[in-house]
């Protein structure tokens, strides 16, 4: 099975980090406005980081297609 590159892993984790930090930087200046953001997206957030880790649900999904692309490129050779 073909492996994911690590710098692509690396690029979407750093994608996240700033969304995350987005988020909570928006929360310190703006939180009295949106107190949602802290208590619900924040969270919310976190846990779609952690689904996307290199053992998470969406990585071994992309495995998985890789892996049939993989396939289906040796057999129409």
């Amino acid at each position: 099975m073909t492996a994911v590159p690590l710098s692509f892993k690396s690029s979407v984790l750093i994608d996240f980090t700033i969304v995350l930090n987005s988020f909570v930087s928006l929360a310190e200046k703006y939180g009295n406005q949106f107190p949602d953001l802290l208590t619900k997206y924040v969270p919310r957030w976190v846990a779609l980081m952690a689904r996307t880790g290199s053992s998470g649900l969406l990585w071994s999904s992309r495995k998985l297609a890789a892996y049939v692309n993989e396939v289906q490129a040796r057999m129409t050779e």
